[in-house]
Order: C-alpha cells, then structure tokens, then sequence
C-alpha cells in the first residue's frame, strides 16, 4: 500500500469523527472499509461485537482506577492515548496505553515516536480484550493486508476511545492551561483529537 492510502485511510478516520459517529459503528465502518480493499481477506474474526460494545466500558473502569491512584501532574499539557504493538514471546500483541508529556505537538496529523513520556502511571496499559484477539487475527493476514489493517484500526480504535475517555473523565483531566489529547501509535502516525479545558472536551480544537 502507498502512503497516499495511509493519508486516505486517516482522512476517513478524521470525517467519522468529525461526524461524531459512536465507537462501535466507526469500527464496522473501517471493517467494512477494509473488506472492499481487501475482498479476498476474511473480516469476520475483527467483528468482535460482544467485545466491541463493551470496550468502552472496560476502557473507562481502567482509567477511572488508574487516575485514582496517578493522575496526570498540573505540568503534563499533552495527553496521549495510543496502541503499543509488539512481538511478546513470540507472539505479536497490541494493547492501549494512557501517558502524558509536558511538550505539545500542535500539528493535527503527524508521524510519532512516544519513547520516554514524562507521565507514564504504572497501570498505563488496558490490558484489552479486544485488542489481543485483534492482534491473533492481524497476525494471520497477508503481510500488506495486515500493516494497512492495524494501521485503520488501530487509529480508529484509539482515536474513538481518546474521545469517549476525554470527554468522560473530562473534569479529572483538566489543568491550570488546556491539554491536547492525541490518539495513535506508539510507533507511528498520531493525530490531534481535541482539547480538555475547563472541565470540557472539546474534538479537534
């Protein structure tokens, strides 16, 4: 795949959440987007709906139980909710990440590289279900198949949860000065989904 369907693929992300579509109908829609890319490719493993429909819910006990006990100090003003996916043990895995820095980035789309964020709570993985069976299922796919797959489900998984988490935990979050919350990859494109200030989230300020 060139870069150019990378760009596409985050400029549909971007328009479904500009549209302020719900969690788990943007997900079918990057399912269904990569099934007419990749007709000859089985989708039906991604279609987790049990998991999906309960994400958010996992998703926000987490946070809840990791703010609890370290929230971000007054100084962090980036947020950054991203996917790390590596090779554990021989087998590839990828999970949801909560940290913070004290820099911000303002570019609205750009390539990341998050090695040592000056907030990094102990608890800052999800440990998802979903996620871990999405990492089986990507790593059974042809190997094109599978870096365009991660890639526009990964961005829209933590893109949607960056923005339901935001705007959920949206008075904890707040700081003395706004914060820009970002969604991506630890290794890899990241975008702006929006500000927290004064107590609100508001998407791609």
């Amino acid at each position: 795949m060139t870069s150019k369907a990378y760009r596409a693929a985050c400029s549909y992300i971007l328009g479904l959440l500009d549209a302020q579509t719900e969690f788990d109908f943007a997900l079918d829609n990057v399912i269904y987007y990569c099934e007419k890319i990749f007709p000859h490719e089985d989708f039906e493993a991604f279609r987790k709906t049990e998991l999906i429909q309960e994400e958010i819910g996992f998703l926000k006990e987490w946070l809840n139980e990791l703010l609890e006990y370290s929230s971000p100090h007054a100084d962090i003003s980036i947020l950054w909710f991203y996917l790390v996916c590596e090779n554990l043990n021989a087998s590839y895995s990828i999970d949801f990440c909560f940290a913070g820095d004290k820099k911000q980035e303002l570019e609205k789309y750009r390539a990341s590289f998050i090695d040592s964020p000056d907030y990094l709570p102990e608890r800052h993985l999800a440990h998802s279900k979903l996620l871990e069976s999405w990492s089986k299922t990507i790593d059974e796919l042809s190997f094109d198949t599978s870096f365009f797959v991660e890639y526009v489900l990964g961005m829209t998984y933590s893109s949607f949860a960056a923005r339901d988490l935001a705007t959920y935990f949206a008075q904890r979050l707040t700081a003395p000065k706004p914060r820009l919350v970002k969604a991506g990859f630890r290794l890899g494109d990241a975008i702006r989904v929006g500000v927290i200030e004064n107590g609100t989230f508001t998407i791609n300020k």
